[in-house]
């Protein structure tokens, strides 16, 4: 993931090109942490723990949801965001 990471920080794109590449390798991380107790690596600043890269997948989502060039696609990434959420029992 660490390679991934500074290949995406190194690439010369536009903020919502970034945001979407970290939404990909966050994605792919958290499937790969899930279940894994506890881990002391980071994908993006967010620890490498399930929890950790919902809340950081979540906010790049709503983002990118800003950034979004239509109302169908801003409520598609919000919908997106609203889904990785982690849960909160409060």
């Amino acid at each position: 993931m660490a390679a991934c990471e500074r290949a995406v920080i190194a690439l010369r794109c536009n903020e919502s090109e970034r945001l979407e590449l970290e939404v990909d390798v966050m994605t792919v991380a958290m499937e790969i942490a899930i279940g894994v107790a506890d881990t002391s690596a980071a994908v993006f600043g967010c620890r490498a723990r399930e929890h950790d890269l919902r809340l950081g997948l979540e906010q790049r989502l709503r983002k990118l949801a800003t950034l979004a060039p239509s109302i169908s696609e801003r409520i598609r990434l919000v919908d997106r965001a609203n889904a990785v959420r982690p849960r909160t029992w409060t």
